[in-house]
């Protein structure tokens, strides 16, 4: 994915350029070759030192970009900016990263302390959507406000390949959910109800929750933790990622 046909590259430039082996490699160019051609030093001492490309394979590269936790301020919005940000923050155990009111998460294949704890919870119980670090606890209390402020069912899409981690996210948010239904004012609107995927093998699914009394609500957030989510495991294993969406 380049993009950037229609961009002059100057000597200096900070850039992107493909690579068959990690998709994408920093580089900075050193010379225009002319007819769209430019030479590029690399910066992995692994690769040879200088490539020749052509400007419609590369993208632009801000080489101060800060590590951003919502990826809509990206200088350079691509699809290697967005490779880039996504793995400097997985190397700082930064598994979720926000695209608007999208959440990415990265597998971390371990355990990350304190990342799905009571306390953890607490701190995203009543806070907007925003104002804390991405997480999948935020996304739930998005949905959770909504549907009590606005008195309208929300849905929560996960979606992501076999072995992402799914279930296991499906099983944090009812979790968050039941935790935030019993620490909310139980005379302002009992606990709301939700509606389980029908399976966890496809690649996407859908979580509903619903609030009482309409025509769509199933029995208590409660019973349904214990049916589902007893243990809740912080981390599953699997391939690489998954996306939620609130809606």
């Amino acid at each position: 994915m380049g993009g950037e046909a229609m961009q002059t590259f100057r000597v200096g430039a900070h850039v992107w350029v493909p690579d068959p082996d990690i998709a994408w490699e920093e580089g900075c160019v050193v010379e225009d070759l002319g007819e769209g051609r430019l030479a590029v030093k690399i910066n992995n001492p692994a690769k040879p030192d200088l490539w020749e490309v052509h400007t419609s394979l590369c993208c632009m590269r801000e080489p101060d970009d800060p590590l951003l936790d919502d990826m809509v301020r990206l200088t350079c919005l691509h699809e290697p900016g967005v490779l880039s940000n996504l793995c400097r923050r997985y190397r700082s155990n930064l598994i979720y990263t926000y695209t608007g009111s999208i959440l990415i998460a990265l597998n971390p294949f371990v355990r990350v302390p304190g990342l799905y704890d009571p306390d953890m919870m607490r701190q995203y119980h009543g806070v907007p959507l925003g104002l804390l670090s991405p997480h999948v606890f935020a996304t739930a209390e998005n949905a959770f406000r909504a549907m009590r402020e606005g008195g309208r069912s929300q849905a929560i899409l996960i979606s992501g390949e076999s072995g992402a981690g799914k279930t296991e996210t499906t099983k944090l948010i009812i979790e968050y959910l039941a935790r935030a239904a019993a620490h909310s004012n139980p005379a302002s609107l009992p606990s709301p109800t939700t509606v389980l995927p029908a399976s966890s093998s496809s690649s996407s699914s859908s979580l509903r929750i619903h609030p009482p009394g309409s025509p769509s609500a199933s029995p208590s957030i409660e019973s349904l933790v214990l049916q589902v989510c007893a243990p809740v495991l912080p981390c599953a294993s699997g391939l690489a990622k998954s996306i939620l969406v609130s809606c």
